[in-house]
């Protein structure tokens, strides 16, 4: 573990969180790919909407003696014919539509579930630099710990107090737990980052991937809308061709055209299949007000929370943390003259980690809400994490 975590500790500070291109299929998520199979389906079907319904064999006997049943020259007429149904103009391009936006729809969706996952992954690379970062501090604090233990064995030697001794060996001990602590985080963020690696096939986008699945899908039931009100409202006519062979009374070979239509408004048009998917329409499009609704609010919090981090960080860097290791150099200078007290001293030290704690809480905690605030506005990056400071005492 300690090589592993070695290895850790060399990664650079600066840290891009990018999310790699998406070149080709065996570069996308499980989501990406199951998208794409579920749009090439609906694209199959669309081709197959646009297609004429299948012609129809027929085959009539008429007049055949019921004494006689295999006499079928007897009859009085045969009739080999094909019949072939057309459809409404319009009606098989609004279905190719339909079906074809569907497909886009799916697509969109599968992009939602990559970019969930990409997120996933960024976080989890802002966890773990931000456990680095909380390793170096404790490292640094527990080296402190250590120097103030061997001073105050150094006075115990010459006559000082045995408690002193007691509370930095108490010191140093939780000092380093945080430490074990710090490398434990940082192997499991990067474990976890190991799993996600190939979360992050994602191109930019201009429009969140949730707005494009609700558009399609609305659009698509519009169409479907137009499908059927152009079937309900226009007559299908169908033509066919037949051929008599001789047979009865008829001695020679004839033929014949058929020519007929639906009357959907005979009795009444039937709209209810044109009402169902304009109401489904209508639901999507409220659906995607409100969608659009939540990514504003989502924007406006994820602001927020940067703005209120970045506030805090400065004044943390520049008023905080200097005034806190200001006192602990004097403590410090202090119990080393043997003037000092240890409980001052290990109150400054105190004051001085939590102080670079929060900084690099709130450093972490600023990557973290810049990387929503990336995800709302449909970026896929997230700021650079490095920090130059260095922590050491």
């Amino acid at each position: 573990m300690r090589s592993r975590f070695a290895y850790l500790l060399g990664l650079p500070l600066c840290w891009s969180l990018s999310i790699p291109h998406a070149s080709a299929q065996m570069n996308m998520t499980p989501e990406a790919r199951a998208a794409n199979r579920a749009a090439e389906a609906a694209q199959q079907e669309s081709e197959a909407e646009g297609e004429l319904p299948p012609p129809e064999l027929m085959l009539e006997l008429w007049g055949v003696p019921v004494k006689e049943p295999y006499a079928i020259d007897r009859a009085n007429m045969i009739r080999i014919a094909v019949e072939q149904e057309l459809t409404a103009p319009g009606q098989r391009s609004s279905l190719r539509r339909a079906a074809s936006l569907r497909g886009e729809a799916m697509r969109a969706d599968g992009a939602v579930r990559s970019r969930a996952l990409a997120l996933r992954l960024a976080h989890a690379r802002l966890d773990q630099h931000g456990a680095l970062n909380s390793h170096r501090v404790h490292l640094v604090h527990l080296q402190v710990s250590e120097r103030t233990l061997t001073l105050a064995r150094a006075r115990h030697a010459a006559g000082g107090s045995l408690q002193d001794v007691t509370m930095a060996e108490v010191e140093t001990a939780r000092a380093r737990a945080l430490v074990v602590a710090d490398e434990q985080r940082a192997l499991t963020s990067q474990l976890l980052a190991e799993a996600l690696r190939g979360a992050g096939a994602l191109e930019p986008t201009r429009e969140r991937p949730e707005l494009v699945a609700l558009r399609k899908a609305r659009d698509a039931e519009l169409a479907q809308a137009d499908a059927e009100r152009t079937r309900n409202g226009w007559f299908a006519p169908r033509i066919g061709a037949s051929y008599f062979p001789p047979s009865g009374g008829m001695d020679e070979h004839s033929f014949g055209v058929s020519l007929g239509m639906k009357l959907p408004w005979l009795w009444g048009r039937r709209s209810g299949s044109e009402h169902a998917a304009a109401g489904r329409a209508h639901a999507m499009s409220e659906e995607l007000v409100a969608k659009q609704r939540d990514i504003e609010l989502e924007v406006v919090e994820a602001r927020g929370a940067v703005n209120a981090a970045r506030s805090s960080l400065t004044v943390l860097r520049e008023q905080v943390l200097p005034a806190t290791t200001r006192a602990r150099e004097l403590a410090q200078a202090a119990y080393a003259s043997g003037q000092g007290r240890l409980e001052q001293l290990l109150q400054a030290e105190a004051q001085q980690v939590d102080t670079e704690m929060q900084i690099v809480e709130l450093e972490t905690e600023l990557a973290h809400r810049s990387a929503d605030l990336d995800f709302a506005l449909g970026r896929v990056s997230a700021p650079s994490t490095s920090t130059e400071k260095h922590y050491e005492h």
